[in-house]
């Protein structure tokens, strides 16, 4: 008998085992709801930081190019250049072949021809359906699409690029480029870049809800900074290298994104500067349009 109390002692009773279970499931209920606020964060955080490298990686590749254009030149081909998109040119080959003066001697003459002459004494890598670059000693610049080149004499080259005359004004040591066309622009419609290379429009970043770009003049006397100066000409031409004193040293470029996590909608910026490459003895000071 004195055992079977003992056992009766030492047991639980039903009110003892319910008060365990209420606690047990109270303490199942607050790691329950812990773990789901730790996992709803993690799912925010993830997004977050999903759109700020998306955001650096698209930013580094359009950086990459913009620096390394032609002598720094901002052009209108295939786009206007302005503040929500941008045309530039990437050198191919090596050096620049020197034009030669036109035949009638006439610069009036000149410009309006479509067609030039330049030495090479190696057969050039310029042909038809290829992109060029003139620039002349006083910073004119003219891209135009290459007709044909043909061998004039010696190492004298022909080349032509109809419907589209040279423009600016011949000068000493006038030198023609070949380079890829290369255009940036948003498509606020369809929330996405479009990358312009090889005479095609590709889509290049997907849900960029903004593009922006500023462009940043510097006076090189005082070092003192003009946004968007008035004057600098976008959204009607190219933006010029001069305004003033004011020389243009970088672009400013804005991207925005945004993403869904457990339907909220998160939005992120992200903004780099681009250091413009400055050409020397041909620092380009205005591509102009040819006719």
């Amino acid at each position: 008998m004195r055992k079977k109390g003992w056992m009766r002692k030492k047991g639980f009773t039903i009110l003892e085992l319910m008060v365990a279970l209420a606690v047990l499931s109270v303490v199942l209920f607050i790691a329950y709801g812990a773990i789901v606020n730790f996992m709803r964060a993690r799912s925010d955080q993830d997004t977050i930081v999903n759109l700020q490298q998306k955001l650096r990686r698209v930013l580094e590749v359009v950086t990459q190019d913009l620096r390394s254009n032609v002598l720094g030149a901002i052009s209108d081909e295939p786009y206007p250049s302005g503040n929500d998109q941008i045309s530039f040119a990437l050198l191919k080959g090596t050096a620049g072949y020197l034009v030669l003066p036109h035949d009638s001697g006439n610069n009036a003459s000149f410009k309006r021809a479509a067609e030039l002459k330049f030495i090479a004494n190696r057969t050039p890598t310029l042909q038809r359906g290829d992109y060029a670059l003139m620039v002349n000693q006083n910073g004119q610049a003219v891209i135009f699409k290459v007709t044909r080149v043909n061998r004039a004499s010696g190492p004298r080259w022909h080349l032509v690029h109809a419907g589209c005359g040279n423009t600016i004004d011949y000068t000493s040591n006038t030198l023609l480029f070949e380079v890829s066309v290369m255009g940036l622009r948003h498509d606020s419609g369809r929330q996405e870049l479009v990358l312009y290379e090889n005479g095609q429009e590709l889509p290049f970043a997907f849900d960029i809800s903004k593009f922006t770009i500023d462009y940043i003049y510097q006076d090189p006397t005082t070092n003192t900074e003009a946004v968007n100066p008035t004057g600098y000409n976008p959204p009607d031409s190219p933006p010029l290298k001069k305004v003033g004193s004011y020389e243009l040293r970088r672009l400013r470029l804005t991207l925005e994104a945004s993403a869904k996590s457990r339907g909220r909608t998160f939005k992120r910026r992200y903004v780099g500067l681009v250091d413009l490459p400055r050409g020397g003895q041909f620092n380009i000071s205005k591509v102009v349009k040819c006719q």
